[in-house]
């Protein structure tokens, strides 16, 4: 079993042939289908046996039966949810990362991987404006990274003298992603949700107005959004920011989507304040064109990280005695909540080291500039109503007199037919469709597939 035999090597040449056919998709290859249990219980049959289907049967069915019922987020047509759009470089990357055996959860480890990820928090937290105490880590998602930084900012709380009982306020914008409330109630936290301003945004201004009942002392932290989830807003950070600042309140922005806008610099504006984070997180899997699972995890002092996750075992030898900085040696493990983990920030530090930054601050804009593209066009369509000019890459409008029913049929019939993958969502109460954009392979004709369908 764990010998490379020629059977392996055959096997090893189809999943790379396959591995370059989906790396060069284009439109017209089938975004893939989502299949039920049933259907998919019929086709595979009982696929774990004593003896074994063998390696040709088993990639039989990986190859035919099982990737096929499942959506390639990368394609061009992918526009549910905050898609991924992965390069070549960094799919090479993580093949190798799988076949290395890489444990990088500690330096004795991983030191070698361990650096070159820094080097790309490093590169984020610059962006951000972070200083050099800075220090961080890759988890698997944007939902672990806003749980391990509220357990740092529940932590320092604590040592403040602050948040001593359970229900202390976790405060976000009514418009951010679910995982700040199951964040929040692991860390026996209270969730309130913030009014947002004419524009979806949560402001210092609604953040003073909503939590003037609370004092200081009973405030956890404040978690701020780029890009939230369902309209693409980016929060008011600046006055957000001082909010905190004048408490000394703990910041956490969750730029998971966003944040890489921060590339375009005629959206740089929007980040004014990000300098003032105590914690953020970006996920390299959306716009920054890298594997499913990584978010970069980062903190504006290492030492508040490491006081709240820095444990040790025996057989794992001694930890660094000193704090580390992204300059510095330093354990992933101690920087949220894992041990067991792999290099997958390493893939994303291939693409970025390859191409250069500057291909990504081309590649971020091309979306952008499709947006505002698609946003002209959906004004200029008498059948469409466009919602709110999009803030980053996500479009919200409504074809006129459809109801949730009409955007569940064209959704299924464009998924089923593998043309293109959309969700209908609701804006205000009223259903609406939602499209994202972050693929630089994407074109305005892939778009218009879909508005196309709307007439």
């Amino acid at each position: 079993m764990h010998l490379f035999e020629k059977p392996t090597d055959a096997a090893l040449q189809r999943i790379i042939a396959e591995a370059k056919s989906r790396l060069t998709a284009t439109s017209t290859t089938r975004i893939g289908q989502t299949a039920t249990a049933e259907a998919l219980r019929a086709e595979l049959g009982e696929t774990l046996t004593r003896d074994g289907l063998g390696l040709d049967h088993a990639l039989g069915l990986l190859l035919e039966k099982i990737v096929p019922t499942c959506i390639d987020q990368g394609h061009p047509r992918s526009f549910a949810a905050i898609p991924s759009a992965t390069t070549p470089a960094a799919a090479i990357c993580d093949l190798l990362v799988s076949a290395s055996g890489i444990f990088a959860g500690t330096w004795a480890s991983g030191s070698g991987a361990i650096f070159a990820e820094n080097q790309v928090l490093r590169w984020l937290a610059d962006l951000a404006g972070l200083p050099r105490s800075a220090g961080g880590t890759f988890v698997s998602g944007g939902t672990l990274g806003t749980l391990a930084a509220l357990v740092a900012a529940r932590k320092k709380a604590r040592k403040q003298g602050r948040c001593l009982g359970s229900g202390s306020i976790v405060a976000t914008s009514e418009q951010a992603h679910f995982a700040v409330e199951e964040s929040a109630a692991a860390v026996d936290g209270t969730l309130v949700c913030i009014p947002t301003d004419a524009a979806h945004r949560m402001t210092g201004e609604t953040l003073e107005a909503a939590l003037a009942q609370y004092s200081q002392a009973e405030i956890m932290a404040i978690v701020a959004t780029v890009g939230t989830p369902n309209l693409g807003v980016v929060d008011d950070l600046e006055s957000i920011a001082q909010f905190c600042r004048d408490r000394d309140i703990w910041l956490h922005i969750d730029g998971t989507y966003g944040f890489p806008a921060i590339l375009a610099e005629g959206y740089r504006h929007l980040f004014a304040g990000s300098e003032h984070a105590d914690s953020l997180s970006v996920d390299p899997h959306k716009w920054l064109f890298a594997p499913y699972d990584s978010c970069a995890l980062l903190y504006r002092n290492a030492e508040d990280a490491i006081a709240a996750h820095r444990w040790s075992g025996t057989y794992l030898g001694s930890n660094t005695p000193v704090a580390p900085s992204l300059n510095d040696q330093s354990d992933p493990k101690d920087f949220a909540l894992h041990l067991s983990r792999r290099p997958r920030g390493l893939p994303l530090w291939f693409s970025l080291s390859s191409h250069g930054t500057d291909a990504y601050r081309l590649a971020v804009e091309s979306s952008l500039d499709l947006a505002q593209r698609v946003a002209k066009e959906i004004d200029a369509r008498s059948e469409l109503d466009l919602i709110l000019s999009p803030p980053l890459s996500v479009l919200v409008f409504r074809r006129r007199n459809w109801e949730v029913h009409d955007y569940q049929q064209l959704s299924l019939r464009l998924q089923q037919s593998g043309t293109a993958w959309f969700l209908p969502t609701t804006v205000d109460g009223r259903a609406a469709a939602r499209l994202a954009l972050i693929n630089p392979k994407t074109t305005f004709d892939d778009v218009a597939v879909v508005l196309d369908a709307m007439r």
